[in-house]
C-alpha cells in the first residue's frame, strides 16, 4: 500500500533542538531521517528510511512549511561565470508534484515487463557506504528486478542499451516525482540556462540549524536574566518568547 502522505505531528521548540542536536556530524541521509520523525514519530529509523524519496520530501516540504512558511528562498551560482542567482520557490507549488504510487509494483512498456521498487533513503545510505564508481547503476540495480522482454528473463541488467536503462529510469522517477527535483534557472548576467538540483531535506536541515542556534541565544540570555530553566523557555509560545527577549536585550 502507498504511504501516508500527510504529516502527523506538529514539533515543538524542544523537539526540534533535541533533533538538530542528535543530527550534528551525521551524514546528510540521518539528517533527513531525524527530520521525518519530527513529522512521523510513529515510525522507528528502519521504517522511516523505507519510504521512498519523493514521499519522505513531500513529508519534509509539509514540514517546511509549517515551521517556516511558504515561500522558500534559494540562492544559486552560474555554473559558467559565478554570478549569485537568486529565486524563490513555492512550498504547495513543489507539492503538487507528489504522486502517491505503490512503494513496489510491476510496471510495463511495449515488449518489456520489470519490478520496480521505489529508492528510499536506505538506498541512499548503501549508496554512501559503499561509494561505487556508477552511482546510478547501482541504484538502478537495487531498484529494478525480474527484468523481461517478450517474457524472456534478461540475465544481465547491467548490460542494457543506454536507451532502454533511460526509459526504465524516467518510468521509476514518473511514480515518484518528488523523488529528483530539478530547477530550471537562467543567469541574469550571461544568459546561460541550467536545471539545479532541489535537495529538500539538506536545505531544511541549513534552516533547522540556523533556528536552533537561535533558539540557543534565546534560552541563554533568557536564563541569564531571569533564572528560567531551559525547559520553561522552550514552552513559552514563539510569541512569548520573542517579547522576553526584545525585554532582555
Amino acid at each position: 500500500m502507498p504511504y501516508t502522505a500527510e504529516p502527523t505531528h506538529s514539533p515543538t521548540a524542544t523537539a526540534l533542538l533535541d533533533t538538530w542536536e542528535q543530527g550534528r556530524g551525521h551524514c546528510a541521509e540521518i539528517q533527513a531521517l531525524l527530520l521525518l520523525r519530527l513529522v512521523r514519530p510513529d515510525l522507528d529509523q528502519k521504517q522511516a528510511a523505507a519510504i521512498p524519496l519523493g514521499e519522505r520530501d513531500y513529508q519534509l516540504l509539509q514540514l517546511r512549511q509549517k515551521l517556516y512558511g511558504r515561500q522558500l528562498p534559494v540562492v544559486d551560482a552560474c555554473p559558467h561565470c559565478g554570478a549569485k542567482v537568486e529565486f524563490t520557490l513555492d512550498v504547495p507549488q513543489l507539492c503538487e508534484r507528489h504522486r502517491l504510487s505503490e512503494p513496489e509494483a510491476i510496471t510495463t512498456d511495449a515488449d518489456w515487463s520489470w519490478r520496480r521498487r521505489l529508492p528510499n533513503t536506505t538506498d541512499l545510505l548503501e549508496l554512501r557506504r559503499r561509494n561505487p564508481e556508477d552511482p546510478v547503476a547501482f541504484l538502478f540495480n537495487r531498484c529494478i528486478s525480474d527484468l523481461h522482454k517478450d517474457g524472456n528473463a534478461i540475465d544481465n541488467p547491467p548490460d542494457l542499451p543506454s536507451e532502454i536503462r533511460k526509459t526504465l529510469g524516467d518510468r521509476l522517477l514518473g511514480d515518484d516525482p518528488l523523488a529528483e527535483i530539478l530547477i530550471d534557472l537562467s543567469c541574469p548576467a550571461c544568459q546561460l540556462s541550467w536545471s539545479a538540483l532541489m535537495e529538500v531535506s539538506q536545505f531544511l536541515w541549513q534552516e533547522l540549524e540556523r533556528h536552533a542556534r537561535r533558539l540557543v541565544q534565546e534560552v541563554d540570555l533568557l536564563a541569564r536574566t531571569y533564572g528560567w530553566t531551559e525547559q520553561t523557555i522552550l514552552q513559552l509560545s514563539p510569541q512569548r518568547r520573542a517579547t522576553y527577549v526584545a525585554l532582555a536585550s
